[in-house]
């Protein structure tokens, strides 16, 4: 079976590495039956899948959806220490420049102690399209 990896990550199959660290895929004798692939890269949640393999597969495509996300501060409207939240997982301080993130719909929230968060339905894009940008990010008045 052919295995294309997009982007090239490490790769584990049922549990065991697949390639020398980040690959884009390669030849793989895998029986007929399901199949678990993790895919993991630096600084993007690792992510795991899996395919059914029959006596007529050929190729397996992995693709992971990732996209750019830059989260801006309003610094007149924003108290410092904001933190980014992404569908209710932490993500880390403001100002988030260029981070890996998955492409696809998601819940910004950005918290500040003693402050209403700001809260936004956002699209990021996927890769190679520029990174999403959202600026001055500040509490609601």
């Amino acid at each position: 079976v052919r295995l294309i990896v997009d982007p090239p990550a490490s790769v584990t199959i049922d549990g065991r590495p697949f390639g020398d660290g980040r690959t884009p895929g390669g030849a793989v004798v895998l029986r007929p039956g399901t199949h678990s692939f993790t895919l993991s890269l630096p600084d993007f949640p690792t992510k795991t899948l899996t395919r059914e393999v029959t006596s007529a597969t050929t190729t397996i495509s992995i693709t992971l959806e990732i996209g750019l996300l830059t989260v801006t501060v309003d610094p007149q409207r924003a108290p410092p220490g904001g933190v980014a939240f992404l569908d209710g997982n932490a993500l880390g301080p403001v100002p988030l420049i260029r981070y890996k993130a998955p492409a696809g719909e998601h819940e910004l929230v950005v918290r500040w102690d003693g402050a209403a968060p700001f809260r936004k339905r956002i699209v990021i894009p996927r890769l190679p399209a520029p990174a999403l940008i959202v600026p001055s990010v500040a509490p609601p008045e």
